[in-house]
């Protein structure tokens, strides 16, 4: 036991030891999906492929057994979930090649939107300082993961998947720190 935990209540050392596992547990995650970050968007795509499938079975049965005005519309939809879903579960790098092209394009659009807000913001005599920041940022984001398009589509997810766990986890392992 560290001097610090003497001090703390037998709640607040379990609380804080079980932030530092979760935490440090993160860490390995995103550090391994970081390194492994095609076979980390693979698997998400996999995932998410089964999920739609399973919601497009779900929706489609539904609307088999209450058919009732909307009949036509949740079989669609339960239809189309269930396409895309075997979509992705056939072609998992293909679908994360194509939602990473639309994910570019979006962070280019918003980009832009956010420069335009904050040229606005100075014509109107206020502070632009963030969304000039975040805009300028998205673009350049959606310049480099479009210029590596393709290839940037079978890594991409899985990248941004491990940093996001990562940082997760730094931060849960303050939260453990800041306990004591």
């Amino acid at each position: 036991m560290q001097n610090s935990d003497v001090y703390l209540r037998p709640g607040q050392q379990r609380m804080s030891r079980w932030f530092l596992t979760v935490g440090l547990f993160l860490i390995l995650l995103g550090m391994l999906a970081i390194a492994s970050s095609f076979t980390a968007t693979r698997v998400t795509m996999l995932l998410f492929g089964a999920l739609l499938l399973f919601a497009g079975l779900a929706e489609g049965g539904h609307a088999l057994v209450d058919r009732s005005a909307i009949f036509k519309s949740r079989l669609f939809s339960g239809v189309l979930y269930s396409v895309v879903g075997i979509i992705l579960l056939i072609d998992p790098v293909g679908g994360a090649i194509g939602l990473t092209l639309l994910i570019g394009l979006l962070l280019l659009l918003v980009g832009f939107m956010r420069l335009l807000v904050g040229i606005s913001l100075v014509r109107l005599k206020l502070s632009p300082g963030w969304h000039l920041l975040v805009g300028s940022l998205n673009i350049v984001l959606a310049i480099l993961i479009l210029l590596g398009w393709p290839e940037t589509g079978s890594w991409l997810i899985g990248f941004v998947i491990g940093l996001e766990l990562l940082l997760a986890g730094v931060i849960t392992a303050f939260v453990a720190s800041g306990i004591r």
